[in-house]
């Protein structure tokens, strides 16, 4: 009874982290503000997800991680999810450390403001966000934080 409450939890504070991590992170450092070139698909934004609740003998997780298969457009000419100038052309699943500019210096051209993916880390973990998100999700499920 206790690992379904937690498990429902879980659900409910991934929900609350993945949508903080879209709108503020990727729609806010990771997405240019408006491509010259190409319609926006959102394809990168809804990449990420968390994996069902893992459960082992001591505990209950959930991991968030990018799927590159949902990233389906690929247009070489507009520099959209790749490039002929890319090895491969078409970068889908090197999204993440590209607009983190981590990898090819092709893609360093297009400035970002910070850098998405470890901003999110610095905020949710050194800034406190995630232990105030997990803090109200369990007191709202009837739990005290001792």
């Amino acid at each position: 009874m206790l690992e379904k409450k937690v498990g429902e939890i879980l659900e409910k504070i991934a929900k609350d982290v993945l949508e903080i991590f879209k709108e503020k992170y990727i729609w806010k450092y990771a997405y240019i503000k408006s491509p010259k070139m190409y319609d926006r698909t959102n394809e990168f934004s809804d990449a990420w997800n968390f994996t069902k609740l893992k459960k082992t003998a001591t505990k209950l997780s959930k991991e968030l991680w990018y799927d590159p298969s949902y990233i389906k457009t690929f247009d070489i000419d507009k520099f959209q999810h790749g490039s002929k100038y890319s090895t491969p052309n078409f970068v889908g699943s090197n999204l993440p450390a590209i607009l983190e500019s981590k990898q090819s210096s092709l893609w360093l051209s297009v400035s970002r403001e910070e850098k998405f993916f470890q901003k999110f880390l610095k905020d949710m973990l050194d800034g406190g966000q995630l232990e105030k998100i997990i803090t109200r999700h369990f007191v709202s499920g009837g739990f005290r934080k001792v």
